[in-house]
């Protein structure tokens, strides 16, 4: 009996430990199965994220590509504007020294244009009514006059013109307060071509004519 007993527990004790050789293998695989299951649903995840990063990765290649570009056209817009600046800078320079040079030609002008218009002072009505009494006038006496037509901007360069011009009362008066700032560089050439040809000085004009004389230190004066 006692040996039968012995038999018996030791049977029940194997089993017990067969048993809980079981229930921990049945854990572990569930523990397993559960693993399994939790690593589907983080791969899942894994691939939903890995969709998004690669869009992102996408998105900021591009926009690092869009900025690369606006950078480019930046640096050289800047440089475009550096550039520009060098050059009004120059210009600039160039302003101020053609202004200081007008007004250097200015000052050396004035004076003997001021004593062109002193030089009218010294005619009056009678001196160009009897210019303007010519029918035929001497040849250096029309070309001062006609001279003047062409300083005064009067289209019509003739005789004619000439004694309409100096039918005005205020002919004189128009001489001195003329604009000679805007008389052009064609009517200067011109009036200088004209007195080329004429060849001759104000002291040879005056022995033809006095007022001719006096007219033709005007203009002499206004071209410079």
């Amino acid at each position: 009996m006692c040996v039968r007993a012995s038999v018996q527990r030791l049977l029940e004790r194997r089993d017990q430990f067969i048993q809980a050789q079981c229930d921990r293998l049945i854990g572990g695989m569930q523990k397993l199965v559960d693993s399994s299951e939790q690593l589907a649903i983080l791969n899942e995840k894994l691939a939903v994220q890995r969709v998004a990063v690669a869009e992102k990765t996408a998105a900021c290649t591009l926009l690092l590509a869009e900025i690369t570009d606006a950078t480019a056209i930046a640096e050289e817009k800047k440089k475009i504007a550096v550039q520009k600046g060098k050059d009004m800078e120059v210009q600039n320079a160039e302003i101020v020294k053609e202004k200081k040079e007008a007004e250097a030609a200015l000052e050396e002008a004035l004076p003997a244009l001021e004593a062109a218009r002193a030089a009218l002072d010294d005619l009056n009505k009678n001196d160009v009514t009897e210019i303007r009494s010519f029918a035929k006038p001497p040849k250096p006496v029309q070309t001062i006059c006609e001279c003047i037509v062409v300083l005064k901007g009067i289209k019509d360069v003739s005789w004619a013109s000439a004694k309409g011009m100096m039918s005005d009362p205020n002919f004189l008066r128009s001489l001195k307060e003329m604009d000679v700032d805007n008389i052009t560089q064609r009517q200067v050439m011109q009036v200088k071509m004209s007195l080329k040809e004429m060849d001759m000085t104000v002291d040879e004009m005056r022995d033809k004519s006095r007022a001719g004389a006096g007219l033709m230190k005007f203009v002499e004066a206004v071209i410079g």
